[in-house]
């Protein structure tokens, strides 16, 4: 609650307030929720006009008004005392709420169980009879079995005051000292017998622990409507925050007998307002057309995964002024398909620069900006499918690596390896070249290599990874963070694909070879078929079985090597491999320029 300044009408007030003009809200304690809320609207008012002063011994008000609910007034005749019943007519009270009672004079009904006349400084709880009736109990279980306290006698002769949080008021009233300052205290007054005072400048402790009550002020010229709701949160599967709006995804689905509006799993978003954190109106929603199973946020859209479509969610630009126009003309949200790929996963759906990557039916698939349900995207992976076509598509992680600028899609435990350990493997798309670069394998051989999570931190792609490790007997994981040296010595290949270098009918020789770049320990393998024979692709994979090994010299620095001189003869068909092994410091290895000389 922010602190009250002076509300002296006759001084002037600061951040632009006018003089003699003040606006307040009243915003009671949920105990629910946890929090204020639910506040009134704005309470704006004038302190000169005649009328608006109510004087009492060492008091005045500042400004007088009502807050529905708030108290509620009965006299002995309201009492049945065989059966504890309250004849309060509208008393907006239901089962289990929290009231408490005082005098404006006289003494309260006896209680029957203690022989005493019941505790104004008590807890009770509500029993509805109907709508003019109720009973009180002393604790809620008692309220919810309806087990009521009854009374001996109820002839104080006075005037009785129940009050609770909510409540019906008779008013309100904020008062300030006669000498000035702050504002002292907040009074309950009933006109027929004056000033009433229950509680202590902001906070009105002198209610019960789960409900209190705070007033602020605010400029009356720079203060907004407040809106009152307070609709408990939806059951729904996802929370998340979008455009500064709490959102609840995947509400309302099939009802239950608990829910008038049905659980989750569901169709629709819901949003909090702006003004109320805690409100979520059942009729700002909107509906995406298909169970939501997942979310994605990016490009200033909410994206939404169902089984059959990515539906995503936009802000309006529409502001919140649901109390001077109908909601269904000021929702601040709405829906749209974007596409119609279904069974995605939340971990297989990225953002790009105004691009939306998706891995599905064993493809990459990225979309045409602001692409529609009937847009076809693009498919990325057909000059990769001999990498990807045994992946699962439910161990796939799409993710984008900022630093490094590519697109990682990683399968996690694509296959085993020699040693019986679980390997994953790493395909990057990079983004300024749009080119496939070489598949990286994640592969140890004394434990499993799992992805379980990929997630950018500090800008950089970073991802869990490990598994079981026989030595050890255990479960081992670490975090490894993408395209980074850590001094570890790395061993890479690549292979050319196998060409007849533009001769379909004759045989080839091979005399030469050059080779420009940066690598240590680099070897070229010559891999080919003569006379019919076949291409073994476990061979190359594996560098073995080759026609011809040639050792290359190690360079530091990107270096143009010299000649290698060699003799290949009666080749029909050529595959070419080159290996190295970057050492994990400093630049990584790199190949430039391969060169052959090659004749028919």
């Amino acid at each position: 609650v922010p602190a009250i300044p002076d509300m002296d009408p006759t001084a002037t007030g600061g951040r632009g307030m006018l003089k003699g003009y003040y606006s307040f809200y009243f915003a009671w304690y949920n105990s629910v929720t946890k929090g204020f809320s639910n506040p009134s609207e704005i309470q704006k008012m004038q302190t000169t006009p005649p009328g608006t002063f109510y004087l009492s011994a060492n008091q005045r008000p500042i400004v007088d008004f009502t807050i529905p609910y708030a108290i509620k007034t009965f006299l002995d005749a309201a009492v049945t005392t065989g059966t504890g019943n309250l004849n309060i007519t509208g008393h907006g009270r239901e089962t289990g709420d929290p009231v408490k009672l005082r005098n404006f004079s006289g003494a309260l009904p006896v209680d029957a169980g203690t022989g005493s006349p019941l505790e104004s400084v008590r807890t009770f709880y509500v029993i509805k009879v109907d709508a003019d009736n109720l009973k009180l109990a002393r604790t809620a279980a008692l309220a919810t079995a309806g087990t009521a306290v009854t009374f001996t006698s109820a002839a104080g002769g006075g005037t009785h005051v129940l009050y609770s949080i909510p409540a019906n008021a008779d008013g309100i009233r904020i008062y300030q000292s006669n000498s000035g300052g702050d504002v002292a205290a907040v009074n309950v007054n009933n006109a027929a017998n004056g000033p009433w005072r229950f509680a202590t400048n902001i906070l009105l402790t002198d209610l019960d622990s789960s409900h209190q009550a705070a007033f602020a002020v605010l400029d009356e010229e720079l203060g907004a409507i407040i809106s009152g709701d307070n609709d408990p949160p939806p059951e729904c599967e996802f929370v998340t925050e979008f455009a500064s709006y709490p959102m609840a995804l995947s509400a309302f689905g099939n009802t239950r007998t608990d829910t008038k509006t049905g659980s989750n799993p569901g169709n629709y978003v819901l949003m909090a307002k702006q003004s109320n954190f805690e409100g979520y109106p059942a009729d700002w929603r909107v509906g995406v057309g298909g169970q939501i199973n997942g979310f994605a946020a990016g490009l200033g859209r909410l994206f939404c995964l169902t089984e059959t479509a990515v539906p995503f969610i936009a802000a309006t630009g529409r502001t919140e002024i649901a109390r001077l126009i109908p909601t269904g003309y000021d929702l601040p949200f709405t829906s749209r398909p974007f596409w119609t790929k279904g069974g995605i996963s939340p971990h297989q759906i990225c953002t790009i620069h105004g691009d939306v990557f998706v891995w599905s039916g064993g493809k990459l698939l990225m979309s045409p900006r602001n692409a529609d349900a009937y847009a076809n995207p693009f498919e990325l992976t057909a000059a990769v499918e001999d990498v990807t076509e045994d992946w699962s598509d439910g161990l796939v992680f799409v993710k984008n690596d900022p630093y490094k600028q590519q697109l990682c899609i990683i399968s996690s435990a694509t296959r085993k390896n020699a040693d019986g350990y679980w390997i994953s493997e790493i395909l990057p798309l990079d983004l300024v070249t749009n080119a496939w670069q070489p598949i990286i394998e994640l592969s140890s051989p004394t434990r499993d290599m799992i992805v379980s999570a990929a997630e950018i931190i500090g800008n950089r792609l970073e991802m869990l990874v490990g598994g079981w490790n026989d030595t050890t007997g255990a479960y081992e994981l670490a975090t490894l963070r993408y395209n980074e040296a850590n001094g570890k010595p790395i061993d890479y290949y690549f292979a050319i694909t196998p060409s007849d270098a533009g001769e379909e009918m004759r045989t080839k020789k091979i005399t030469a070879a050059r080779v420009t770049g940066k690598f240590s320990d680099g070897a070229l393998q010559f891999h080919g078929t003569r006379d019919g024979g076949s291409l073994s692709i476990a061979d190359i994979e594996a560098g073995t079985n080759a026609l011809l090994s040639v050792t290359l010299t190690d360079a530091a620095s990107i270096t143009r090597q010299f000649r290698k001189k060699f003799t290949l003869r009666r080749l029909d068909l050529l595959c070419v491999r080159f290996a190295g092994t970057w050492d994990g410091s400093g630049d990584p290895d790199r190949i430039d320029e391969l060169v052959l000389e090659v004749s028919a």
